[in-house]
């Protein structure tokens, strides 16, 4: 997104979208990787193994930590306008 066509009101929800989803990302990942009860039952019921429930885990966690959508530094360390 060009932020020239963008106003400060757009790239505002924009960052605050994008720090929900990584929130998101880095928690589901984070109760995958600690082995909560129900993500446990779920990879179970799934039948791939508990080996299936660490790599979705170690996936989510990583590409929350690593790729902020195309290129450049993790969401969090975008440049502030």
């Amino acid at each position: 997104m060009n932020s020239d066509i963008m106003s400060a009101r757009q790239q505002i929800i924009l960052r605050v979208l994008r720090g929900l989803v990584a929130f998101a990302f880095v928690l589901f990942g984070t109760l995958k990787l600690i082995g909560i009860p129900m993500m446990v039952d779920v990879f179970d019921h799934v039948g791939l193994g508990q080996w299936f429930r660490y790599a979705t885990g170690v996936i989510e966690v990583g590409a929350c930590c690593s790729a902020p959508g195309s290129s450049g530094p993790p969401l969090w360390c975008s440049p502030q306008p």
